[in-house]
């Protein structure tokens, strides 16, 4: 008899897990899809707005002086202009490809790339949603090894220093 209860002990409470699981299930907000059959990553979109972007920079530059805040300006000018309110892999992928043909200087992509992965994890512990942090992938540097040089592009000879020692032998 006692195992009888304890089975239905037991199946009550998988049902009110069930009911407890569907309640949350269905509080759940969802970002808009461009297929409704399935989520994924390439069809995956986040709207947000310019406000929204202006207060991550209004927070970022917070204490920093103007020459400081210059590139976040820019970068943020450049985010929005690229991406127009969506955070999609489509347009994140727009403006990475925008920034490798405008910008020749590592630093410089790098400060637009890590302002706009800023943003990704503002918006994300802004609205609780850790899926914003998934677009980062689309915003990473290539795998590129810098060149080492092992030698000056000028090597100095016998025949420099002696020129070189004769100027000054001259002037003195």
């Amino acid at each position: 008899m006692k195992r009888n209860c304890a089975s239905t002990s037991e199946l009550n409470q998988l049902r009110e897990g069930r009911r407890t699981f569907k309640a949350l299930d269905n509080n759940i907000s969802t970002a808009k899809l461009n297929s409704p059959q399935q989520e994924t990553l390439a069809t995956l979109e986040f709207k947000y707005t310019k406000k929204e972007l202006n207060s991550f920079l209004t927070w970022r530059t917070a204490g920093l002086a103007h020459k400081s805040s210059v590139w976040l300006f820019k970068a943020a000018e450049v985010f929005w202009k690229h991406t127009k309110g969506t955070i999609s892999k489509n347009s994140l992928e727009q403006l990475r490809a925008f920034l490798f043909k405008k910008y020749d200087d590592f630093y410089a992509q790098s400060k637009v790339l890590n302002f706009s992965k800023g943003f990704l994890k503002y918006q994300a512990k802004l609205t609780f949603d850790p899926r914003y942090l998934a677009f980062e992938m689309f915003l990473e540097k290539p795998r590129v090894r810098k060149i080492k040089k092992r030698m000056t592009a000028r090597v100095v000879t016998k025949e420099d220093i002696k020129n070189v020692l004769v100027l000054l032998t001259m002037r003195c």
